[in-house]
């Protein structure tokens, strides 16, 4: 029996007059929440026939943190990328400030189509590439990697990934217009035809400086186009003459360049052909674009020639889908 403040009791037991004894509740240790982690999605392929592609991905799985937990990624789902590759970077952060990080990459890829795919680069020795030389008596030299022909099938190549292209230098070195003219008809005979041909040919007629042959270049380039349509050709491009300067070619042929030029313009839309502006495209920048001999082009003025066709013929031909109704699409 315990005495409780006065009372005698055998059924509650304390230790003073007071409150009944109880045992603490412990309070329990609290689980620590895990650092947030998060998970980026597969890397993206995509295709386009335009400079851009919408970048649309699932948003990334997050993990852990203490909430409020944010996620944000460099480029937003929707967003549009350019050709190539664009690294994506996506963040995770919680309430108390730690992070983490993932990373995936969107590729895309310019996916166009020209409507032809054969072509001719047909003229003399700037289509074949000779290279300048200051002296007439120096050996002729025709650079196989740098001609026009060449520079600009690559170029075709790495746009038109999908297609199988040609260009075929038909270029000869000292040839007249009225001698392209009868190759022409034998090269269109014996084919197989190219769907586009393109026209650069008359220079040498001006180095002579006779006046009677200079009369004949574009007439003769007339005689070309319409030879070029009544065989089965699909398309005509024809090109002014490049830029001249001081030279043993150049100045000869300086007299003739800009008269026969604007010729040549008009014969282009007479005939409703394709006009390239090569002499546009180049003048003002001889020292850098045109040889020593003041005619041939320099590496730099081939290739400006081939990006000035290659800039035409996009504007012209190019599809976003394959040229099927044409029977030539072959896909690499």
């Amino acid at each position: 029996m315990i005495r409780r403040c006065g009372l005698i009791t055998a059924l509650v037991m304390t230790t003073s007059c007071g409150s009944p004894s109880t045992t603490p509740t412990p309070t329990p240790t609290p689980t620590p929440v895990e650092a947030p982690s998060i998970t980026c999605p597969a890397n993206l392929a995509l295709t386009t026939p335009t400079s851009t592609a919408v970048a649309s991905y699932s948003a990334p799985v997050v993990t852990g943190g203490t909430q409020p937990v944010t996620a944000a990624c460099t480029v937003a789902s929707g967003t549009a990328v350019p050709i190539g590759s664009t690294a994506i970077t996506c963040t995770v952060t919680d309430a108390i400030g730690r992070s983490a990080e993932c990373r995936f990459s969107v590729v895309v890829t310019l996916r166009v189509f020209l409507k032809y795919t054969r072509f001719w680069g047909f003229g003399d020795s700037i289509t074949a590439g000779e290279v300048s030389t200051s002296s007439f008596f120096a050996p002729k030299y025709l650079d196989p990697v740098n001609n026009y022909p060449v520079v600009l099938g690559g170029l075709l190549s790495a746009r038109y990934a999908q297609q199988s292209l040609t260009v075929i230098n038909q270029g000869v070195p000292g040839e007249r217009a009225d001698a392209g003219a009868d190759r022409l008809r034998a090269l269109l005979v014996a084919g197989p035809i190219p769907d586009v041909i393109l026209f650069l040919e008359g220079s040498n007629e001006m180095l002579t400086q006779t006046t009677d042959l200079i009369a004949t270049i574009v007439p003769t380039l007339a005689v070309d186009i319409d030879e070029a349509r009544a065989r089965g050709v699909r398309a005509v491009v024809l090109a002014t003459f490049p830029p001249v300067r001081a030279g043993i070619r150049g100045s000869l042929a300086a007299p003739s360049i800009v008269p026969i030029n604007s010729q040549v313009r008009a014969l282009a839309s007479q005939k409703g052909v394709i006009l390239v502006d090569l002499y546009a495209a180049m003048v003002g920048q001889e020292l850098a674009l045109i040889g020593d001999d003041g005619l041939h082009p320099t590496v730099a003025g081939y290739k400006r020639i081939a990006e000035t066709f290659m800039s035409a013929l996009q504007s012209a031909f190019e599809l976003p889908a394959a040229p099927s109704a044409f029977g030539r699409f072959v896909a690499r």
